[in-house]
């Protein structure tokens, strides 16, 4: 899970999913915090309670499996469309 702030939004939600039985990760660079203190107090509380801190690439990766896999080859396209300007060309040449 994600939220607009990782000290306000997710915090709370992923806490609250975490007492109710969930398996819980919290995708950390998909939200953040106006101060980084709040965000690493957050993440530290977060992980206290036994929830699974992550990334968007993390995730994709896990998703992909294998990039080289036609279906890794699409997730990778599909970064490399969007995300190219942010992060990089994901190894695809134009």
């Amino acid at each position: 899970m994600a939220g607009t702030t990782n000290d306000g939004c997710l915090i709370y939600t992923a806490l609250s999913a975490k007492r109710a039985g969930y398996e819980v990760y919290a995708v950390l660079d998909a939200g953040g915090s106006v101060f980084q203190i709040s965000d690493n107090a957050a993440q530290l509380r977060m992980m206290q309670a036994g929830v699974l801190l992550t990334t968007t690439a993390a995730i994709l990766g896990e998703l992909a499996k294998d990039w080289a896999t036609p279906h890794g080859a699409q997730i990778r396209q599909l970064l490399a469309e969007n995300l190219t300007t942010a992060i990089g060309g994901f190894g695809l040449s134009k």
